[in-house]
Formats: C-alpha cells, sequence, structure tokens
C-alpha cells in the first residue's frame, strides 16, 4: 500500500510538471526578451531580435488560447500554433497603440514592460482556469508534440480538417499579404529628407540639461546635427538667449548621413528668469531657421565671482522720470484682457456727478416695493446703495462708470442688471422683482394664513398649514423639561413660538415647509434642529443639561494676589454661562459635558483662555492666573516729533510705537507732520506705515516721565503710488495682463533696480493664478505671486540696460485661468541704482556689536565727557582691496573716524571709542561707513538711539 502511495504521487509531480511546462517557458521566454533587449550588455546582440520576436508574436495569445481553451481536445496543435499568432499580433498592436499615447511613448522599454505584464497577466488566468478542469482533461505541453505537429504537417496520407485547412491558408496568406505590403512600401515609400538636431546634458545624455546660466560667464551644451537630407548640406547654428543672439557657428559641410557634435559654448548678457535658451539651426544660407531646440532656464549673477560683472557696471546712470509717481505723467498704462484699470492715486478723483433712479415694483402686480434695498457696484472697490420710499422710489448719486445693479427686498426674489452712466447723466432704472410663490401664493398671501392660525379652530386650519410637536427632555435623564422655550421658524420667514407644559410637549401650527426647531431652557445647553413639516411632524429635542461644575481662584501672575471681580464664560456647543469671582478671587460656574472654553477677562489684565474637555456631573478645579498690563505712570512717558520726507513734512501719516510684544499705540500726524504720543517707558519701537519706507525701525529707550523728541526722515512716501485694478466676478484667462511702462535711454551695461510694491490679496488659497512682474525688453527680471500677506515689500534687484531704448513694464500676469479674482497692486519708488547697491550685501560685512561682542547691552544712555565704546567689524569680499572709512556721528555732529584698508577676504574687527559732546534726549548715535571716499549716502550704515 505504501509503495502505491509513492507510485500515486510521483506520478503526480510529473502530470503537474507536464501541466505547467508550457507556463514555464513562456514565463522564461519572457525574462530573456526582457534580459536580451533592456539589459546592456547582452541588448547590444543579435540574441536581442532572436528572443523579441516570440515575445512580441507568440507569446501573449499562447497563454490567452490556453485560458480560453483549457481542454485538451478542444483545438488540435496547428489551431493552438495559428490562434496564438494571430492574437498575439492583436495584442501588440492594440498595446502598441495604447502606449503611444502615452507619456512613455512607442519605445523598446515600455512595449517589453506592457506585453510582459499582459503576459504575466494571462498566465495567472490562465493556472486558475487549469485548476477548475480535471486533470485528465487539462491541455498539457511536452516537447513530444512538437516533433508531432511537424510530421503532422509533412504526412500527405492525412487530410487535414476543415478547419485546420481554413486556418493554415489564413497563415500563409497573411503572410503573404503582409511581406506584399512591406514590398510595396519599401518600393514605393520616398525615404523622408530631413536634418536632426539635439542638446545633450552632462555625460552626453538627453537630461541632467543646466537650469541656470551666469552673467558674463562661459557656459556650454552639447549639440549635435545630423544630416538625412540625401544631399550635402552647409549649417549655421546660433544660439538666443530671450531673444538675444550670443553665438553664431558655422558649421563644416555635412554629407547625408554624417553626424557633427560637439560643445558649444556662449556667453549670457542679460539677467532674466526663466528665460528660454535656443538653439537655432539655419540651413544652406536660409534666413528662417530649419530646425530648433531650446530650454528653460534662469540667467543669474554669482555672486561669488563679481570681478567680471563689475567691469560692466554703469557709471553714468540712466534716469527713471516720475520714480515717486507724484506726476501724472511719464508711464503709460496697457493691457491685453479689457478690464484692466490703472491710474495714479494722488490724482485719482470719484466725482459722484451722475445719478440714477427710478422704481422698484412688483412684477406681478406693479405695485412700488417699499424699503427695497438697491446697490450698485462697479465690481473695482467701488459700491453704494439706498433703500426705497413708501412708495418704491431710489435715487443713488454715483460716478461715471460702467455698472453692475441689484435689488432685493423681503418676500421677493433677488433682481439684477447693468448698465452705463456718463459723467452728469441722471439715468433712469426701473426693477421688478419677482415675489417668493410657495404653494401658488405669495408669501404676502401666506403671511395672512399664518396671523390667523391662531384664531382657527384645528378643524379649519387651511391645507397650506401643517403641525410640529413633541416633547423635550434631558438628554442624560430622558425626563420631561418643563416651560422650555420652543421657537419655530420656516424657510419662508414665518416665527410661532411656545413653552412646553409640565410634561415637557410642545405644539405649534405653522406654514408647511423645511424649518428650524430652536429650544432654549436656562440650565441646558440650547437645540435647533432642521425638519421638512408636512400635515403633522414630531420631533423630541434632548437637551445637554449643565451638570458639571468649573470652580476655583483668579490669581495675579506678578504679585499672586487673588483676583476680585474678574469675568469668567464657560462656554461650549450651543451653551454658554457666566459669572465673576469674588472677593477672594473665587468663582464657580455650571457648564454642559464635553469640549469647554473658559475666558478670563477684567481690566487693567490681559485676557486668558482655556480649554479642556469636562464628563456629565464632574467637578474641576481650575485655579488660573491673568498677567496684569503695564500701568502707566502718574507721570507719563511722550515721544513726539516730526516725519517728512524730502525735507517736507508729511501730513496723516500713521505712528506706531510698540515693544514688540503686546504693546501697540499709534495716532497719526497733524496738518503739519508732528505727532506726539502718551506711552508706557520701557524699551520701544517706533515705525511709520507703511515700515517698508523707512530704512528702519527707530529703537529707543523711554524713562518713567521722560519726553522725547523723535523725528523721521522718510526714504520714500507713499502719497501717490501707481494702482492697477483687476474686477471682481470677472473671468480672468493665461497670458493676460496689465501694467504700466517707461521708455528708458541708456548705455550698455549693468545696474540695479529698485522698487515698492503691494497687492490686496491677503490669503493663499490661489496660489500660483496671478504675478506682479517686472520685465526689462520683455525679459522676466522678478515676479512674485500675489497669494500670501506679504504687505509692502521693498525689491533691489540686477538689470541689464541695452543701448539704446530700454523698456522697463511693471505688471500684472495670469498664468493660470481664474475666475471672481478681484485684485489691487500697487507700485512705487522705482529707481536705477548703482550697481554695488545690491552687491553691497554680499561683498562688505558690516556689523556692530555692543562692547562685549554681543547684541545685548548696546548702548541707551551717553554722558557728556565719559567715553563709550561698541564692537566694530568689516569683512572685505569685493575680490579687490578697498579703502574704507568709518564715521561715527552723534546728532549729526562728528565724534570719531577711522581709516581702514583691507585686502580682499580679509577681516577688521576692533573696538572703537567716542566721547558725547552734547545733551538730549533719544538723540542718533551713526556709525557710517563708507568705500573709498566719503559721500552723501554712506555705503553701509547703523544706527542707535
Amino acid at each position: 500500500m505504501k509503495r502505491w502511495l509513492t507510485l500515486k504521487l510521483k506520478l503526480k509531480s510529473k502530470d503537474k510538471l507536464e501541466l505547467s511546462l508550457d507556463l514555464g517557458l513562456v514565463l522564461l521566454f519572457a525574462f530573456l526578451a526582457y534580459l536580451f533587449v533592456l539589459v546592456p550588455p547582452f541588448n547590444q546582440t543579435p540574441l536581442r531580435i532572436v528572443f523579441a520576436l516570440p515575445l512580441l508574436l507568440f507569446l501573449p495569445g499562447y497563454v490567452l488560447i490556453a485560458a480560453m481553451f483549457p481542454r485538451k481536445d478542444e483545438l488540435s496543435v496547428i489551431e493552438r500554433f495559428t490562434l496564438s499568432i494571430g492574437l498575439s499580433i492583436a495584442i501588440f498592436v492594440f498595446d502598441g497603440f495604447a502606449i503611444s499615447v502615452t507619456p512613455w511613448l512607442f519605445r523598446p522599454a515600455p512595449i517589453i514592460y506592457s506585453l510582459s505584464l499582459i503576459t504575466l497577466t494571462l498566465m495567472v488566468l490562465t493556472s486558475f482556469v487549469r485548476l477548475r478542469i480535471p486533470e485528465e482533461e487539462r491541455y498539457s505541453f511536452h516537447f513530444a508534440a512538437v516533433s508531432k505537429f511537424f510530421e503532422s504537417l509533412r504526412r500527405s496520407d492525412e487530410k487535414p480538417s476543415d478547419i485546420e485547412r481554413a486556418l493554415v491558408i489564413a497563415l500563409v496568406g497573411s503572410i503573404i499579404i503582409a511581406s506584399g505590403m512591406l514590398i510595396y512600401a519599401k518600393v514605393t515609400f520616398d525615404e523622408e529628407q530631413f536634418t536632426a538636431v539635439y542638446i545633450l546634458g552632462d555625460g552626453g545624455k538627453a537630461e541632467n540639461y543646466p537650469k541656470e546660466v551666469y552673467l558674463f560667464e562661459p557656459s556650454s551644451i552639447i549639440v549635435g546635427i545630423e544630416n538625412y537630407e540625401h544631399a550635402p548640406a552647409n549649417y549655421t547654428l546660433q544660439v538666443n538667449l530671450g531673444g538675444y543672439p550670443l553665438l553664431e557657428q558655422h558649421i563644416p559641410t555635412l554629407a547625408h548621413g554624417e553626424k557633427w557634435e560637439d560643445n558649444v559654448f556662449f556667453i549670457p548678457k542679460h539677467v532674466a528668469n526663466h528665460v528660454k535658451l535656443e538653439f537655432l539651426l539655419y540651413k544652406d544660407g536660409s534666413t528662417n531657421p530649419y530646425r530648433s531646440v531650446h530650454l528653460w532656464v534662469d540667467s543669474l549673477i554669482d555672486y561669488d565671482n563679481l570681478a567680471t560683472v563689475m567691469k560692466y557696471a554703469l557709471s553714468d546712470l540712466p534716469t527713471i522720470e516720475n520714480p515717486d509717481m507724484e506726476q501724472e505723467l511719464n508711464w503709460t498704462f496697457t493691457e491685453n484682457a479689457g478690464y484692466f484699470r490703472g491710474h495714479f492715486t494722488k490724482f485719482y478723483r470719484l466725482e459722484e456727478n451722475a445719478s440714477v433712479c427710478g422704481y422698484v415694483m412688483d412684477n406681478i402686480t406693479g405695485a412700488g416695493i417699499a424699503n427695497a434695498r438697491v446697490r450698485v457696484d462697479n465690481r473695482y472697490g467701488y459700491e453704494k446703495y439706498n433703500t426705497t420710499d413708501e412708495n418704491g422710489s431710489y435715487i443713488i448719486e454715483t460716478i461715471a462708470d460702467h455698472f453692475w445693479m441689484d435689488s432685493t427686498a423681503t418676500r421677493y426674489k433677488k433682481a439684477e442688471t447693468e448698465f452705463d452712466i456718463a459723467d452728469g447723466q441722471t439715468r433712469v432704472v426701473n426693477m421688478t422683482n419677482d415675489p417668493i410663490m410657495a404653494f401658488n401664493m405669495t408669501l404676502e398671501e401666506l403671511s395672512i394664513i399664518n396671523e390667523s392660525i391662531e384664531t382657527l379652530p384645528p378643524g379649519e386650519l387651511p391645507k397650506e398649514v401643517s403641525t410640529v410637536k413633541g416633547y423635550v427632555v434631558d438628554a442624560v435623564t430622558r425626563l420631561p423639561i418643563a416651560n422650555a422655550s420652543v421657537t419655530v421658524r420656516n424657510e419662508y420667514g414665518f416665527v410661532r413660538s411656545t413653552t412646553t407644559d409640565e410634561h415637557g410637549y410642545f405644539e405649534v401650527n405653522i406654514i408647511s415647509g423645511r424649518a428650524d426647531v430652536g429650544v432654549r431652557i436656562s440650565g441646558y445647553a440650547s437645540n435647533t434642529t432642521t425638519v421638512v413639516i408636512a400635515s403633522v411632524h414630531t420631533v423630541n429635542p434632548a437637551l445637554s443639561p449643565a451638570n458639571s461644575i468649573v470652580h476655583g481662584y483668579i490669581y495675579d501672575t506678578t504679585s499672586g494676589a487673588p483676583v476680585s471681580s474678574a469675568y469668567i464664560r464657560a462656554s461650549s456647543t450651543g451653551y454658554s454661562n457666566y459669572t465673576q469671582s469674588n472677593a477672594s478671587g473665587y468663582y464657580t460656574v455650571k457648564t454642559i459635558a464635553g469640549h469647554t472654553k473658559m475666558d478670563i477677562s477684567k481690566a487693567g489684565y490681559f485676557s486668558k483662555s482655556a480649554e479642556f474637555n469636562i464628563s456629565y456631573g464632574e467637578s474641576r478645579t481650575m485655579d488660573i492666573e491673568i498677567e496684569p498690563m503695564p500701568p502707566l505712570p502718574s507721570a507719563s512717558s511722550t515721544i513726539g516729533g516730526y516725519v517728512s520726507y524730502n525735507n517736507t513734512r508729511l501730513p496723516w501719516a500713521k505712528v506706531v510705537i510698540s515693544d514688540h510684544d503686546k504693546y501697540e499705540k499709534s495716532t497719526l500726524t497733524d496738518s503739519s507732520g508732528y505727532f506726539e504720543l502718551e506711552t508706557i517707558p520701557g524699551h520701544l519701537w517706533l515705525d511709520v506705515l507703511p515700515s517698508v519706507y523707512m530704512d528702519s525701525s527707530v529703537e529707543f529707550n523711554l524713562k518713567s516721565g521722560q519726553t522725547a523728541t523723535v523725528n523721521v526722515e522718510l526714504d520714500a512716501y507713499p502719497e501717490s503710488t501707481y494702482q492697477i485694478d483687476y474686477p471682481s466676478k470677472t473671468p480672468l484667462m493665461k497670458g493676460r495682463y496689465g501694467g504700466i511702462y517707461q521708455e528708458i535711454i541708456s548705455e550698455e551695461g549693468v545696474a540695479t533696480l529698485s522698487f515698492k510694491v503691494s497687492d490686496s490679496f491677503r490669503s493663499n488659497r490661489s496660489e500660483g493664478y496671478l504675478f506682479k512682474q517686472v520685465l526689462l525688453n520683455d525679459l522676466v527680471l522678478w515676479e512674485d505671486d500675489v497669494a500670501e500677506d506679504e504687505g509692502w515689500q521693498s525689491v533691489t534687484i540686477p538689470i541689464t540696460l541695452d543701448n539704446g531704448t530700454n523698456r522697463l513694464l511693471l505688471r500684472v500676469y495670469a498664468k493660470q485661468d481664474s475666475s471672481a479674482f478681484p485684485l489691487t497692486v500697487w507700485w512705487d519708488d522705482v529707481r536705477i541704482e548703482p550697481f554695488e547697491e545690491i552687491t553691497k550685501e554680499v561683498a562688505t560685512s558690516f556689523y556692530v556689536l555692543d562692547a562685549k561682542g554681543t547684541e545685548e547691552n548696546y548702548p541707551t544712555a551717553l554722558y557728556l565727557g565719559e567715553p563709550a565704546e561698541v564692537l566694530v567689524g568689516i569683512e572685505n569680499n569685493e575680490h579687490e582691496t578697498v579703502n574704507y572709512i568709518l564715521q561715527v556721528k552723534l546728532d549729526g555732529e562728528l565724534l570719531e573716524t577711522e581709516d581702514i584698508r583691507l585686502e580682499d577676504g580679509s577681516k577688521w574687527e576692533q573696538k572703537i571709542a567716542f566721547t558725547p559732546n552734547q545733551i538730549g534726549a533719544l538723540l542718533k548715535l551713526e556709525f557710517l561707513l563708507f568705500k573709498d571716499r566719503v559721500k552723501e549716502e554712506p555705503y553701509k550704515e547703523f544706527h542707535l538711539w
């Protein structure tokens, strides 16, 4: 018996081997196809064709036939062979077509991967199908079948079946037809005449292309040209950056099939962001490019190698006219969207010298609608509204513009229209509003029914009236709650109220429809349930009881003393409760179970909040400390002074005093530019908003009771800016823009462009749509997404100017289609400055520290005749030897001067002593660094007050 079992097991193993032998061979040939087609160095041998053909023309069809016909008697060997080839060709064709429309395209790797995946999937399917077939009926492959197949083809005494004969004829016919088509195509096909041009990145491959090139520094890239013109050809290669030609190279004559490939060197001459680097190929002297390829790169300045760039720095700088937008000239507005608008803010006046009037009427009855709200909006921020009188009449004084108008009224649908109105025009616009209908009645008619509900017995209520009823219960105990206030408000604005009886029961009759059932009672969280009432509707609200208690003491953080009369509010979803601390600082307040927020406040203290979870019936102790505000001294400190720009005092400028923590106080300068503020003493900062117009904040110390003067001179001031607007509710297509430009006459060279810009957008939810951009001669030099709240930005960028006329464009640009994207952008203080204005930030490092080498203990009080000292450091990275002059001034008076000569790459650090020569409050202590000679403006500066 044991021997019989062993024999049976061996036979089964052999049968399984035969049953899976063909699938194993399929897997083997698929692997060999992958190995010899894709893996070097195997893919460089002739075997790649030998092993690729089975995967392309046989294997997928074979496993598909094996899955469709798993029994051995269903098909003969020749039928399986023929169908395998036919289906494989079909699979290959459809697979190739599908891949050709994907990013991977029709390439060897995608074809091998996809056909292998299809084959393996069909193999798994075949295995499952064969397991469902009895072993004796399964199709199995063995090598004897191959010899039997060829023997059957050679035998002439055995006639093939009709199906075998048809399959052989079809196979031979398809081969003949395909061969004929190939021969015909080969004979009649005119070989294409073309030239291939390409560029290669690092390593000579079509990858790792450069993303950055550097101004006035040689760059290179491999360019290849292949001639398939069937005749010799002469080529010229031109390299352009942003449309500017950098190189023109003549290529030696190439014969048909000949290739030229070499490193092409070029030197960028313009700064730009995301600029097109083009390689244009001209053939046989043509003036039009024959072929072209391109990359997108950033053309930048290498600040670690400034010596070459400095040679091109302009000494005679061009002038931007009207840089502060203080005049209504020199800048030209341009746009291509049809809706952008622009104006100088100083000269923009909205004169309401037009008026629109008319009636708002019921569209059914024609009667005037009283108290209707009429609104006009130009979608550029100008909006006005009025209400109609008892006759439905209105009048609105407005500016001349294109307006959108709407009228709204209680129980009426909104009506909308749009119109144009000119200066001095009085335009009549009548609006008709459709009444809101319900149950084929107006809401006015329904209101009459609603008012009669209480007077009618239940049996006489109109069909439009339904009943909502139920019980109000405690959410924990499920006991009824008496005297709870129940308010039912339906979608048409009708309201009915009642209170629950001693059983917690309520019943309300109201016009049918969607309604909110609100329940309130002291000691419970409120509850609102939305229901659709039709006929009779039952709703049983469950209210969460305030059975949890929070108690404790309120203490002063500084003294630790209890704080009386502090206001405590406990709130949760649908619930809030209030109390005050008693004379000993103790409080107790009820709340509902769940997440609770506690807010504590008292005059003279900073507010404080705490959040926590509390269980039903829990009594929690919470002692809370609140921080007292710094008291103003009895003899309050005062800071005052003038705010000016360009020696002109500025009225209505906003001045802010803060401690950069919790204290902040502000005021406006008066008509003479003077401000005065009572403030807390201590270490404070003064800013004039927008702070971007100050070189830096004024930092100072103010003693208790001290009165000090600080006069602030701004670098610039937005008395006027140029404002660009795009309206709300107006789609904007990609590529549209609005901006201003100015033509600038200059010599060729490098300089610095500085400007200030701000926009009205304050969130980042629409990131990637609209950008502020600066362009010079159509090259983008700077851009910033309007998303996020940057406030006013002060920007300094390098620029390269052409010899002759240059166009500077400041614009708003759409990179994606958008809708309902209202936006305002302001431009100001646009100037061309020496190139060193931007290089000095990295070329010379200048710092001032206290005598101990920190930033903690700068001198804040100086005494007449007593020396003081600070630590000053200078590091030269200018790529040349520089003579620096350091000056120390107090309120404009020179106290100390030092000449310092530094080699490139060297550093100087030394304590500088100076002696005050005057007395005063909040005097400006300046440390000024000049390069080569003393000029009107220092190269670097640092100051204290």
